[in-house]
């Protein structure tokens, strides 16, 4: 009986053996796809990401260019207006002084040049005869040339070569007419200043980009003035759009299109290669001498800096992905477990151990991600953990539905993480400026209420506008540092306010000064869940967030209100608050903005109408061309304009559109 009671047990062992060898093979397959699943969805997301960040630090740098351009141009005409200056000067003291002969006025002209930084200055006489500071005097009708061709002021280049010594040396020449005197036969009426291009170099000489930049500048014609790199060689001579015809330009504009725009004296940039090297260009206007400030930055240098900050964020999204692999594949492992142990009650320790060991994970992973920024370690555990419970539900269309809406709401709410930490570093480092341009306020509240209304609609708030006195509603202003204040204040009166509140935007105009420059304020009051009076104090520090039972379940990175505040400071304005708790938040800002002279009325603030309501009607069965070469982003596109009840055509590139627009039959609508 033992002996059979043995084999039963042995052949049990074997056939219990049998299974858990199946069942475990089953679990490692099924482990190992959703490893691969996960890493595929990893690299996506990086791929994204790094394309996004790239495109954003570019984007950044080129505004850099521009400031770096802004200033050496700046720093040129300053020079050049120097010596009109110091000629003119020169010659009016000359005017007034009695010469006895040329040779007294030469020594006086070589003392003045001398406390002049050592300038050579000549005075040439109305026949083409040249008297230099260095006591040198000669015959030179070019000059006369130039002004008859220039007028009373001109700068110029020239080759002052000298083959006969072996001496080449090129200059600008800044020539101005001065006031007429005479000494014996001569008639002096212009002064010319000669200008080194080796001085103009040295005083342009990029250090930035770790000296990889260079500059140019060029005159209408294309001709380059001076080329500026941080080794100090002159480039040769020659045209600007003569080396553009070698490069591969990746900017979408021809030679030809860049030509305009520098006619047209415009600021703008452009992507080349050349060489086997991509370069970024901008092109910024110099328009008192009619010449262009052209940059070059080899494109590698944006994007070693993309890549430096990509690394950070791939150790970081590599440890959260390796422990998340980890403690799924143990929580796959001991589910497998668990029901063998109904097979064979004799497995439990081995099944207890199994237990104790994913325990001993998770609560490592628990205490690792408790170390993390919590900013940033709340939205990726809801993505990741979202997009299992997705997966493991995937025939229960209402659960994906649901975790489809929270791994949307987590990814946004990463997303403005990430856009309000540079938000605040381009502030921090002083890197984010204020372009200010024509603009309407009743368009710009008009835009505000687009954008906001779909939000204010799902918690079915009331928004209310109020315009009080706008009297100049045309002004200069940076529209999108506006719309991001506004939009920041609102926003968050309408993540605090319960649904069926009343949200109010408040728009006045208090004063207007006698240089052109209106005051405005803007009021965002809500009836909210208002702020202790501890809280407002600290309402505007970066990453505060008052922690209290009402709002422990609102997302925020608590840089909207530090950024608010930062962007009203940088635009000369003021913001206060005021609030209580369970009756509402007011913010009161007060911005300064220069006025336009004439008066529009086509976005007038007094016609806005408040959001109560919107019409689903308003897009159906319009036709639209959607126009994307991303298939993921025309997807996308086309779901979102379809839901409006747009009938949407799609092309995947610029050729097609227009293939299809010329096939197409117009309609009257």
């Amino acid at each position: 009986m033992p002996a059979n009671m043995n084999e039963k047990k042995k052949s049990k062992k074997s056939e219990i053996k049998k299974i858990i060898e199946s069942k475990q093979k089953y679990s490692n397959i099924s482990s190992f796809i959703l490893i691969i699943v996960l890493i595929i969805i990893a690299g996506i997301a990086f791929s994204l990401f790094y394309s996004y960040l790239t495109d954003r630090i570019i984007k950044f740098s080129i505004q850099n260019m521009e400031e770096i351009s802004e200033h050496d141009k700046k720093s040129v005409y300053s020079s050049i207006e120097y010596r009109w200056v110091a000629g003119e000067s020169i010659g009016t003291e000359f005017k007034q002084s009695k010469f006895q002969d040329t040779s007294t006025m030469l020594k006086k002209l070589n003392l003045k040049c001398q406390t002049l930084e050592g300038i050579d200055v000549s005075l040439v006489t109305d026949t083409g005869k040249v008297y230099t500071s260095n006591y040198a005097v000669t015959e030179d009708k070019e000059l006369l040339e130039l002004f008859e061709k220039y007028g009373d002021r001109f700068v110029v280049r020239r080759d002052n070569t000298d083959t006969k010594q072996d001496y080449k040396k090129e200059q600008l020449l800044v020539g101005s007419k001065i006031e007429p005197f005479t000494i014996g036969d001569n008639r002096f009426e212009y002064i010319v200043s000669y200008y080194d291009i080796a001085a103009l170099q040295n005083e342009l000489k990029i250090d930035s980009y770790n000296g990889q930049g260079y500059s140019s500048v060029i005159d209408s014609d294309g001709n380059f003035i001076v080329y500026i790199s941080n080794n100090n060689n002159l480039f040769v001579r020659e045209n600007f759009y003569t080396r553009l015809q070698d490069a591969d330009l990746k900017s979408g504009m021809t030679i030809e299109e860049i030509r305009n725009g520098i006619e047209s004296k415009e600021s703008f940039s452009i992507e080349y290669s050349s060489d086997g090297e991509d370069y970024v260009m901008t092109f910024t206007p110099m328009e008192e001498l009619d010449w262009y400030f052209v940059m070059y930055v080899p494109r590698s240098v944006f994007e070693y800096r993309s890549r430096t900050l990509s690394r950070i964020f791939s150790i970081l999204t590599i440890v959260v992905l390796v422990i998340t692999i980890l403690v799924i594949f143990l929580v796959v492992r001991s589910h497998s477990q668990r029901k063998l142990m109904e097979i064979d009650f004799k497995h439990r320790d081995e099944l207890q151990e199994a237990l104790d060991i994913a325990k001993q994970a998770n609560t490592a992973k628990t205490t690792f991600l408790n170390n993390m920024s919590h900013d940033i370690r709340t939205p990726m555990n809801a993505i990741i953990g979202f997009t299992t419970l997705a997966s493991k539900y995937i025939d229960d269309k209402e659960k994906v539905n649901e975790y489809l809406g929270k791994i949307m709401q987590s990814s946004n709410h990463l997303l403005s993480l990430i856009n309000d930490v540079l938000d605040m570093s381009r502030i921090e480092s002083g890197k984010m400026n204020v372009d200010e341009k024509e603009n309407n306020i009743g368009q710009i509240i008009d835009e505000i209420k687009n954008i906001t209304q779909a939000n204010i609609e799902v918690k079915e708030l009331k928004f209310i506008v109020e315009a009080n006195d706008i009297k100049h509603e045309n002004i200069y202003c940076d529209k999108l540092r506006v719309n991001q204040i506004l939009l920041n204040l609102i926003s968050n009166a309408i993540k605090f306010t319960p649904n069926n509140g009343t949200i109010t935007l408040k728009v006045s105009e208090k004063s207007v000064s006698k240089n052109g420059y209106g005051v405005y304020e803007f009021r965002v009051k809500d009836t909210g869940i208002g702020m202790s009076p501890e809280y407002l104090k600290e309402v505007f520090e970066p990453f505060t967030r008052e922690r209290n039972s009402t709002v422990s379940g609102i997302q925020g990175t608590g840089l909207g209100m530090s950024i608010t505040k930062s962007l009203v400071d940088m635009m000369g304005g003021h913001i206060t608050v005021k609030s209580k708790v369970n009756e509402g938040t007011e913010f009161i800002v007060t911005l300064k903005f220069k006025l336009q002279e004439t008066n529009n009325e086509e976005h007038s603030i007094n016609n806005l109408e408040n959001i109560n309501e919107a019409s689903d009607e308003m897009f159906k069965g319009k036709r639209i061309l959607l126009v994307e070469d991303n298939p993921m982003n025309r997807e996308i596109a086309t779901e979102y304009l379809q839901d409006f009840g747009f009938l949407v055509e799609s092309a995947e590139n610029g050729k097609i559109a227009c293939e299809t627009l010329e096939k197409s039959k117009p309609r009257l609508l």
